[in-house]
């Protein structure tokens, strides 16, 4: 069975389908013949950074703690505090060995800061500003030098808790201005390593922020933690289009499997049936030689005769001179026959029989194109009707 669509949607798509399989097969050999390439970034040294702060807080002698200090993570009463021990700690460690050298000082900072409004919070960035500072100098700079993959220092200081909250109350006394007040302790640390692959170099800060003017505070604490990092390079790869290639080859099978069913499983259609195509045929090429009754005017004869084709039919009509009479009906799929009669024979033409087989039209063996038109089979002249006895009686025209 042969499906039916339409002859310019038929054609279309075998176009576009042609098209498609020229296409992808250049497409395959593009992709498989031309390189194509793409950067990447690889890492060519890796390393870690690790910082850490650990501290305690000395009390002094009170009615409240039975225990000299305190640890981590508590609210600490100011009366009550002495010293605060904090301890700093720098690793770095890198995938090969290199030349390492290693800076680090200890800084603490008395400041009065005042907090800032939101529009102000908006243009710098910050929550606070400070008003005046003062440093002191916990552990100098101090510089490492070695030749290994790692590099670790740390230190510990004291922090003067009762000192410095003096000064500041000191300073607030002498000046008359009203601040709020804090140490922030920093080590900052700068480590430069000379690699195979190029330098590093990487600065950092950790601090203890410890507020100076309330009567109860927390310690926040801002270290390092663990950061990874990596010199890169940029390096040109060549892009695998594998996936690619399978998938414009199956693109070129289903291509070519449509073609295929366009061609073998589908016949154009044009929205006529084979039987109306054939009687337009015959109505353009004899519409003139045609006589249409109302009766069965086949009816009685003993001696019929079929013919090969409606081209014999003509023939023979011209011979005994004749007209080719048909049996009008209003539904042109119902006219099938075509008739000529003599005195004892009747000889007819079934259209029914011809038109349902390629090949075995009479128009198209006699090489007669169809016209495109369609026929006006009302407008056709209908005789008479004949009584169906006489064999020999034929339409006349109205």
């Amino acid at each position: 069975m042969r499906l039916k669509i339409n002859k310019r949607l038929k054609v279309a798509l075998l176009c576009i389908s042609c098209i498609l399989i020229i296409v992808f097969p250049v497409l395959i050999y593009r992709d498989a013949k031309v390189p194509e390439y793409k950067e990447e970034q690889i890492s060519v040294f890796a390393y870690s950074q690790q910082g850490n702060i650990q501290y305690e807080v000395f009390l002094k002698p009170n009615i409240l703690y039975e225990e000299p200090s305190l640890g981590e993570g508590s609210i600490y009463i100011t009366e009550f505090i002495d010293t605060i021990e904090a301890s700093f700690s720098y690793a770095f460690e890198g995938e090969r060995a290199s030349s390492i050298q290693g800076e680090y000082e200890i800084i603490a900072a008395v400041e009065g800061y005042s907090d800032l409004t939101s529009n102000e919070k908006n243009n710098t960035g910050g929550s606070t500003k400070t008003i005046w500072k003062k440093e002191y100098v916990l552990w100098p700079k101090t510089i490492t030098r070695i030749q290994q993959k790692a590099d670790r220092f740390s230190k510990k200081v004291s922090i003067h808790f009762s000192e410095y909250k003096s000064f500041c109350n000191e300073v607030q006394a002498l000046s008359r201005v009203s601040l709020s007040t804090r140490v922030c302790v920093t080590m900052n640390t700068t480590l430069t390593a000379e690699t195979d692959k190029g330098p590093i170099v990487e600065t950092n800060s950790q601090a203890l922020i410890i507020p100076l003017d309330e009567n109860s505070f927390e310690i926040q604490k801002a270290a390092l933690g663990q950061l990874e990092g990596a010199i890169q390079e940029t390096i040109r790869v060549p892009v695998n289009h594998q996936s690619r290639i399978q998938l414009y080859f199956v693109c070129v099978g289903i291509m070519a499997v449509f073609v295929l069913f366009l061609v073998f499983l589908t016949i154009g259609a044009d929205g006529k049936s084979r039987h109306i195509k054939e009687l337009n045929k015959i109505f353009k090429r004899h519409g003139s030689r045609l006589v249409a009754i109302n009766g069965d005017a086949a009816a009685g004869y003993e001696n019929q005769c079929s013919v090969r084709s409606m081209e014999d039919l003509v023939k023979l009509a011209d011979e005994v001179g004749k007209p080719v009479i048909y049996r009008f009906d209003e539904h042109p799929e119902k006219i099938t026959q075509f008739f000529v009669f003599t005195d004892l024979w009747m000889y007819t033409f079934n259209l029914k029989d011809h038109a349902g087989h390629p090949g075995a039209s009479p128009e198209k063996n006699n090489g007669h194109r169809a016209g495109k038109q369609k026929s006006n089979f009302k407008a056709r002249v209908k005789p008479v009707p004949v009584e169906p006895a006489m064999a020999g009686s034929e339409g006349t025209n109205e």
